[in-house]
Order: C-alpha cells, then structure tokens, then sequence
C-alpha cells in the first residue's frame, strides 16, 4: 500500500512538516545583492511557507526586519509577502533620503 506525505508525517513525533514547491532568486536594481526566497507547501494543514536568504536592515530601522508571519495561503502570496517584507522597508529608506547599499541586505542564517 502506497504512503502518502500526510501518512507519512502524522502523529506527535513531527512538526512543521513542509516540501519545497519553488526557489525565485532575484537582484536588487543599484544594489547587486542576491536574493533567494523558497516556498514550502505545508504537510498535512493548508498553507505556503516561506524562507528568505536575506534580512533587511537599512538606516531608518533598529533592527533587521524578520516576518513573524511566513504562512500564507497560496504560493503566490507566499512569494508577494516575502518581496514586501524586503521592499517595504527599502523603498522606505530611500523616500527619507538614503542611497541604496548592499549592506541593508543582512543575510539570514538558514
């Protein structure tokens, strides 16, 4: 009899149980920087999860920009809120005035 995912990954001795779908990877224009995000769909519950390889830190921020929210419903959402998280933040920096720099780019320990 053939395992499903599902199967495979029920019970309490797993969590979080996800299986990449898709690996986008992207330049930033004036920057250089490399970005890659990668979408999970998740095992046994609804949703796309998503990892990024870069963290944003630019001058108008305390502190690298982490999303506590990486779950969404579609993989085109996933993708969406990933590049939002980063652009957001960069495109806030250069409104107040900033030259853009490789170095807002922090990369995320994956």
């Amino acid at each position: 009899m053939p395992y499903s995912p599902q199967d495979t990954f029920a019970g309490d001795w797993t969590n979080f149980a996800r299986k990449l779908v898709s690996t986008y990877k992207f330049e930033v224009t004036g920057v250089g920087t490399e970005v890659t995000i990668q979408v999970y769909e998740l095992i046994g519950r609804p949703g796309y999860f998503y990892e990024t390889s870069h963290a944003i830190h630019t001058p108008v921020q305390a502190t690298p920009y982490h999303s506590s929210v990486r779950v969404r419903d579609t993989e085109a959402d996933a993708v969406h809120k990933a590049v939002g998280d980063l652009k957001t933040y960069f495109d806030q920096a250069i409104k107040e005035g900033h030259k853009p720099d490789a170095a807002w780019f922090v990369p995320n320990k994956n």
